[in-house]
């Protein structure tokens, strides 16, 4: 239910429009003030998901118009895509430049298809060889690129645990106002802003070419675009939910699908 505040505003405005346009055809308005108080209500509910839905985007369209502020990464984090198979779809190359209003094409499934097609015998034996050849060197670099480890975002009890089923792409972890948000892991930001409903101040941290993870709700965004972060590192400052509740709504995406973050966090039991 909504609180007395907003029924209240409701009613005054039902007031206004019924003095201005009078008795005659005002169905409408009754089905609009219906409308709000149970979104009102819906506002209030400190069990709310976080589901993002693209409100400019047609229904069973397949395609994304770019909005003020949104990376290539944000799009394919809104969609649950692998930023490389979106980029592909587009014929976009690093660094992945979008701007306003430019449409992108969404449907990576015949991208995805001619990455698996058969390759020949001889160029197996061609790529066994250059790796060879390469051998430490390709080792030094699966080095680099791997997460030795992960560390909590914020302290602070989970209410809310990952769930596809539920929608729920990530956790809740509730805290305080303004406490610190850190860095899970070592990565590059590749997303700080507000541009995606649904996630409030939301940074994006690339950690390989495969791991992502995302820190919504935040009160304050202190890593910008493009700068490198270290595990542990202060990167925000918490804030709350549309129901006004102080948490962090923490993802982990793996090649663009959201993953159990508490499979990849340690235990603190």
């Amino acid at each position: 239910m909504a609180n007395s505040g907003v029924v209240n505003l409701i009613f005054l405005f039902y007031k206004i429009v019924m003095l201005s346009v009078g008795k005659k055809k005002n169905f409408f308005w009754i089905k609009l003030i219906l409308f709000l108080t149970i979104l009102g209500g819906c506002v209030q509910d400190p069990n709310l998901v976080v589901v993002d839905i693209a409100w400019y985007q047609k229904k069973g369209s397949n395609f994304h118009i770019v909005q003020r502020g949104e990376s290539l990464y944000a799009v394919a984090f809104r969609y649950d895509l692998d930023y490389r198979d979106l980029a592909k779809a587009n014929s976009l190359t690093k660094p992945y430049s979008i701007t306003k209003g430019q449409h992108l094409n969404l449907d990576v499934k015949k991208v995805q298809a001619k990455e698996i097609t058969p390759i020949k015998v001889s160029q197996v034996k061609a790529v066994q060889k250059k790796f060879i050849n390469k051998k430490k060197t390709r080792k030094a670099k699966v080095k680099l690129s791997k997460v030795s480890n992960w560390v909590w975002p914020t302290k602070g009890k989970v209410i809310q645990k990952f769930s596809l089923s539920h929608r729920r792409k990530g956790i809740n972890i509730a805290g305080k106002l303004h406490q610190p948000v850190l860095s899970a892991a070592n990565g590059m930001v590749v997303y700080s802003g507000s541009s995606l409903r649904g996630y409030g101040n939301l940074l994006i941290i690339k950690h390989t070419k495969n791991l992502f993870s995302a820190y919504a709700h935040n009160a304050k965004l202190l890593a910008k675009e493009n700068d490198m972060v270290k595990v542990g590192q202060k990167i925000a400052y918490l804030g709350s939910d549309e129901a006004k509740q102080p948490m962090l709504h923490f993802e982990i995406r793996f090649r663009g699908k959201p993953v159990d973050p508490l499979k990849y966090l340690p235990n603190i039991n």
